[in-house]
This record gives C-alpha cells, structure tokens and sequence, in this order.
C-alpha cells in the first residue's frame, strides 16, 4: 500500500509502501478521514489502517515542532494483524507524514476557498472567520453586506422578515429562481438548514434577514417595464355568487363568502391556488349558523379564522389534502353584534362588538395565540360603556389605539387608549392599556391611522387640524407637531391621504387639492417645512372635471423619502427629488368618466415598497411602479386586466396583488422577467 499526497511545498509525494503479504480489498474509511478499513479475500480478515502521531525513530525535529504521524495497521482485537516475517528497514516498517501535509486549507487559492465556503450555510461563516485572517478576507461579501443593511432597518422591518420565511416555499423561492438573483442560492442553503437539529435553533434571526435582504435586492434591480405580471381570475365553476374575497398572506389561498340565490344565507368557501388553477377546498364540518365575517392568519400559514352566528371557528389546512379542519374555540352571543376581528404579528387576536339596539357599549375581546389557546376558555377583555369613535392598529407593532370621547373636562374633549403586547401575562393575555388625553377642545375627531409601524400615529381633526404623536418610553402618546392641512370631502381613503418615509424623516402632507408640503426632522427631534410640489393641472381640464376628480385620494413616499405619487380621482403624478428640486417623471390622465384606484404595498415586508395604480375604465389599466438599485422611482410594469378596477390589495410578501372588479376578483402575481428582457439577459 502506497500513500500519495501533497508535500509542504504543493506537491504530490510518495510515502511506504506498507506490506501485508497478501491482497486486500479497500472497504470503507472513517468520517474523519483518518482510519481506513481493507479486507482480505485470503483470509477473510479485518484490518484497519491508522495515522497515529507519534514521533519517528531518529528524527531531529525540535522541541515544539509538528509532530510526525505514523500509518499503522491494527486488527479488529487489537493485536498486530497477522503478516508474514520478513526483515523490513524503518522506511518500510512504518510511514512518516507530517499532518501539516495531509490539509492545506490555508494555501488554497483564494477564488476555491470563495466557491467552498458558497456550499456552506451563512451560520457556518462566523466559525470559518475564526479559523485565520485569510480565510476571514475569503468569506463571501453578502454576510457583511446582509450586516450592514439590517443595521440600517428599524426594528419594525427586523421583524417582519420571520413572516417571509413562512411564505417563502409556496412562492418566493419560485420567484427568486426565475429572476436568478445571486442571493438565492445562499437562501435556499440557509433554508434547508432548518431541517438538520444543529441548526435548528441557530439560524433564528439569520434565515429571515438574509431571505429579507434577497427579496429587496431583487426587487431593486428589476429595469424599466421589466416585471412580468400573471393575471389569474377567481372563477366558481358553480357560478355562485361570490362576496367578501379575502387573499391570503402568501397569494396563494383566498376565502369568499358564498350564497345559494339571491335571499339565501351565506356560508364560507375557500379555495386553493395548485398549479395556476383555483380549486375549491372542503370544509369539515361545515358550520350550520351563518356566516358573518372570516380572515386569515398572517402568522400561521393555513389558518383562517371565521364567525357563524355566535360561534367563532378556527380553521387549519391538513397538509397534503384540500381539506379544512375546523375547531369552535368560543361561543357568546357578543359575536352577533361583531364589529372588527384583528390579528397581530404576536398571533394574538382582538375582536370588537357591539351592543343589542342602540346603546353605545362595546366591548373589546382579546383571545391568545392559537398556540397558547384552549379551546372554550373565556377570552380577556374590556368594556366601553360609552363606545368609541375610532378604531386603528398596527398588526407588525402589536398595538391597537382607540379614540373616545371624555366627559366631564373642559380641557381635553377626547382622549386615546393604547393597547400594546408585553411580556407580562397577567392582564389581558399579556395586554396593557395606557391613556392619552388630547388637548384640543373646540376641534371633532375626525380619523386616525398608525404610519411607520407602530411609531407615529397621526390624528386628524375637524376644519384641517392634523396632529402628530410619538410614543415615550411608557406608551403615552406625545405630540410633535400639530399642522393645517386640506381635507377632502371624502376620506375613506385616509390611509393613503399623507405618509411618513420608513425612516421616520419625512412628512408629506396636503395642503390644497394641487399642492403637498413636505416636513422634514432634524437631528434635535424638531420638525420644519421644507418644499413644496404643485400638481400641473390645466385650468380646462380642471374645469371640466368634477369635485371628486380634483380632490387628492393619494400621497405616498418612497422608502427614502425621494420618491412620490400624488393622485386624484381623475389623474396621478410620479414625482422624483434630484438635485435641483423635484422633477416629475410621468403623469396620467383618467378618461371621461373614470378614475383611478391606489394601493401602496411593502414588498418584502417593509424592504421595498412598490405604488399600484389601477384605472376604472374598460380596460383597467395597471400600473406598478417601484425604486431601482439608486432610488429612483421608475415604471417596473404595465398591463391591460379589461374590466374596471374596484380595489387593490396585496399579500404580506408583497408578491401577489388582489384585483377587484365588479362581479368577480382575480390575483396578479409578480413573475419573472419578460420574454424580450429575459432574452437580452441570456445574450
């Protein structure tokens, strides 16, 4: 037996041989590479081939030096395996190697230690990075790159990223693949990871993070009208009616409230998306009562929650099956007079109701995590004995404001509960309630929404009054700046009427129907006006438009606060701030006797967010616009979907765009790139 290997200098040496004095099979050798078994056909025996360190006979290696290795044979008792006697000289005996020749990772190249550390998980890097200052310098540039870009992110988005993990097998691997993002490869090593136990509990925050990081970095770099859009309709092979179509948080389920005639009750049908075809799935059992409100759980994938009468059902998918299990988890009579049913981040759920006739009582339930939950316990709740006026949440934050009204002050007229998660249980399933007085007495409260995630929540007041409040340490809501703004006569879409930029530097606020002020933080905390954009509107064309058709409907900013689209009912602008001001990039007018929908949803869960806008007119125009690798706000799609557009919504992973029409709905998802772009790519 002749060993060959690689000498100190690279190259390949020659060591033994070793003698038995008959044949040999080689039959397998140990993980770590050090013992080898062979079998001899003769003599049917079991031999087992060592490297032992030990110092060889005559050497004048000096103290501290490497230590020599020996190869020995050894049988399967222990004892010396049986050779023929014969004389042999000490370079026959045994064999000499250094273990410092057996592996020289340390003298790679650096472009294979690149390649070998790509077939590694990222978790595996930090250990690689201890190893020596040149295999750290070799480690792939996306592991600092992923670092530095999660520094950047507000906790807000460091926690969204889990939530696209759980939707990452049903389709953003698919669209990773198809865009050939240099990232996808390390995902999907990262993902399959979580099915060996030593990773399991290690790669918590990495595998979010990166698939987070991947997401964005895709979606900047998609061109111009490069984006491919699949339109996939909602069809009832039964051609029942269809209402209330909920999408769900991976795009690829939706739930509809279903009726049999006109005047029959409604019941709830959920269908499947496999292979590009919707496909209704079986409820088991299904409820007797009728049917009153359902949602999804943007937590737990293939959990949906409904309400029949006074029953509240969970439901959970089986895997490999179309069918749903469901389970009742309460019963009140509360539940007939329901009012909203919120799910957060925390798997926690909130359901407001009303009261029997007209007295303002409501109540507030709160049920834990399915998880947690056991079924027919009585939820934790609060009772509003004189109602509220609004309602508003952030499911990423885990809070939910409540504006009331306060008797008996002549300073403050309203004042604002807060409920937010901690980590205490006792109270409320871990709820606490902080009040918040507001000191404006002579102005009605108008609405409010959460922007940023949990970090601002903006209040708007009767005749323009637009308040901004920030939370303390102790959840009490501070107000940092109170503005005039113009408030249009309808407000159903206050969500989208100002914005706030991820960051939390920039406010954009309208002033007048073809004027928005922006508003900008310094580094003391304070803010100050900044510029201003004024909508180019003809007078003739303003003129013949209606009252509705002027009114701002949308104002939204980019992630950086330098991109913008403002619209109307009848025409929307996309704004972009360069050096010398704010230039405008496009603009387009309704037809006679249309408008348009706008939507804004954060693609990769806060990472990237695109602007969609849709037309009401017969051929329903869409429009997808987002910011490249320089964030600058360009066109990524345009599609034709031939039927007015009603309303737009979108899945948690910013993948899958809802699309509702007049009597049916239908899911447009982002795919990869078009035909002639992906042709120029493979050139």
């Amino acid at each position: 037996l002749s060993i060959h290997g690689a000498g100190a200098r690279g190259t390949i040496e020659s060591r033994g041989p070793i003698t038995w004095g008959c044949s040999f099979v080689c039959s397998g050798s140990s993980p770590d590479g050090l013992s080898q078994l062979f079998v001899s056909p003769q003599t049917c025996q079991l031999h087992m081939l060592q490297l032992a360190a030990e110092p060889a006979a005559g050497s004048n290696r000096c103290a501290g030096a490497a230590e020599a290795a020996s190869l020995r044979s050894v049988a399967p008792d222990g004892a010396e395996p049986d050779a023929p006697e014969r004389a042999q000289g000490p370079d026959e005996a045994a064999v000499w190697l250094c273990p410092s020749r057996l592996a020289h990772g340390a003298c790679l190249p650096r472009e294979l230690l690149e390649r070998i550390f790509h077939y590694l998980p990222l978790i595996d890097h930090s250990q690689c990075a201890l190893v020596c200052r040149r295999w750290y310098a070799s480690l792939p540039a996306c592991r600092r790159q992923l670092a530095r870009w999660l520094e950047e992110r507000h906790a807000r988005q460091r926690l969204s990223g889990h939530y696209l993990v759980q939707g990452y097998s049903s389709q953003s691997r698919c669209w990773l693949q198809a865009w050939r993002s240099p990232l996808w490869a390390a995902v999907e090593r990262q993902y399959l990871a979580r099915l060996y136990p030593l990773y399991r509990n290690r790669d918590v925050p990495l595998l979010p993070g990166l698939l987070h990081y991947a997401v964005h970095q895709q979606m900047t770099r998609i061109g111009p009208d490069h984006l491919d859009l699949r339109v996939l309709a909602v069809q009832d092979s039964d051609r029942r009616e269809l209402s209330c179509v909920e999408l769900g948080p991976y795009g690829n389920a939706i739930a509809a409230q279903g009726r049999h005639g006109p005047n029959g009750p409604f019941y709830l049908r959920v269908f499947s998306l496999k292979e590009d075809v919707w496909q209704e799935d079986s409820l088991r059992p299904q409820p007797e009562a009728q049917l009153c409100t359902h949602t999804f759980s943007p937590v737990a994938p293939g959990t949906l929650f409904s309400v029949h009468g006074s029953d509240l059902f969970i439901w959970r998918q089986q895997a490999g099956s179309g069918d749903w299990h469901g389970t009742r988890l309460w019963s009140s009579p509360h539940l007939q007079n329901l009012g909203s049913l919120i799910i957060f981040s925390c798997g926690d759920m909130m359901i407001s109701c009303g009261s029997a006739g007209n007295r303002p009582v409501r109540r507030l339930l709160v049920f834990p995590a399915p998880e947690q939950r056991s079924t027919g316990r009585a939820p934790a709740g609060h009772v509003y004995a004189q109602g509220w006026l609004r309602l508003a949440w952030s499911w990423a934050g885990n809070q939910l404001a409540i504006a009331q009204p306060l008797q008996g002050s002549e300073l403050c007229k309203h004042q604002i509960h807060l409920w937010h998660k901690t980590a205490d249980k006792g109270k409320a399933g871990g709820w606490w309630c902080t009040t918040s007085a507001i000191r404006h007495r002579k102005a009605d409260f108008l609405d409010m929404a959460f922007h940023s995630g949990p970090r601002y929540l903006l209040v708007l007041f009767a005749w323009g009054r637009l308040s901004l409040f920030v939370q303390d340490d102790r959840h009490r809501l501070q107000e940092h700046i109170a503005l005039c703004c113009h408030v249009p006569a309808r407000r159903d879409g206050f969500q989208t009427l100002f914005d706030i930029s991820q960051d939390g530097q920039r406010l954009a606020v309208p002033y007048g129907r073809n004027k928005i002020q922006f508003w900008n933080r310094g580094a003391d905390g304070y803010w100050q006006a900044r510029d201003q954009v004024r909508r180019a509107v003809s007078p003739d064309a303003d003129a013949d438009a209606g009252e509705e058709e002027r009114e701002l409907r949308a104002v939204m900013l980019s992630a950086n606060g330098r991109g913008l689209l403002c619209g109307s009912g009848g025409a929307f602008t996309v704004w972009q701030q360069e050096e010398q001001g704010w230039q405008r990039l496009e603009h387009h007018k309704a037809p006679a006797g249309a408008g348009f929908v706008f939507s804004s949803y954060d693609h990769g869960a806060g990472s990237c967010p695109f602007f969609f806008v849709a037309a009401s007119d017969s051929e329903g125009s869409l429009w997808v616009y987002g910011p490249d690798a320089q964030g600058k706000i360009i066109r990524k799609a345009q599609t034709t979907l031939g039927a007015p557009v009603l309303d737009l919504g979108g899945s948690i992973d910013g993948l899958s765009l809802q699309v509702a029409f007049d009597r049916r709905d239908a899911l447009v998802r982002l795919g990869g790139p078009v035909e002639s772009s992906a042709q120029e790519s493979a050139l």
